[in-house]
């Protein structure tokens, strides 16, 4: 693979040959982050970085599994888009945020509860706390992917709905 455009072709011809919902579901979500990574506003510099990934990805190699290499070489290249260029996928930090969150609080409830008694208080505690906690969570984790949104730093990977 040299460019974007080549990689989509190739995905293209996957999903015009495959029959199974989950391959077609990730053969079209790469395909869309491909598109959207198109429609950046990053430099040529940027752009030979990103071939030269897919490039190094070899999607085109011969493999008994083509959706398994696929779905791997999709997963190196969101990673490798999150480290070079802070590009992240749509509420990633929601979800980073909302299980720190969880964890602290129910932390902080354990300590809290046994203050109220082992049995009750502690259920009591742990339940607040990770409520509390998957609140604040939620509350940061939203903050941040609006900001990331504004900056233009979310990966778009939509598939398209497949009835067949």
């Amino acid at each position: 693979m040299k460019t974007i455009q080549e990689t989509i072709d190739y995905l293209s011809l996957l999903i015009d040959s495959s029959q199974v919902k989950k391959e077609l579901r990730s053969y079209q979500s790469f395909v869309s982050l491909l598109k959207d990574l198109q429609s950046k506003n990053l430099t040529r510099i940027d752009y030979e970085k990103i071939e030269k990934q897919l490039t190094e990805l070899n999607l085109t190699s011969n493999s008994s599994n083509k959706y398994k290499q696929i779905k791997k070489a999709k997963r190196k290249f969101i990673a490798f888009l999150q480290k070079t260029f802070a590009f992240i996928t749509k509420d990633y930090y929601t979800g980073m945020y909302m299980s720190l969150g969880i964890s602290i609080g129910m932390s902080l409830g354990v300590g809290i509860g046994v203050a109220f008694g082992i049995p009750k208080g502690l259920v009591f505690g742990m339940m607040i706390g990770m409520f509390i906690g998957m609140c604040i969570g939620l509350l940061l984790g939203n903050m941040q992917d609006a900001i990331a949104e504004r900056e233009g730093r979310v990966l778009k990977m939509k598939s398209k709905n497949i009835n067949s």
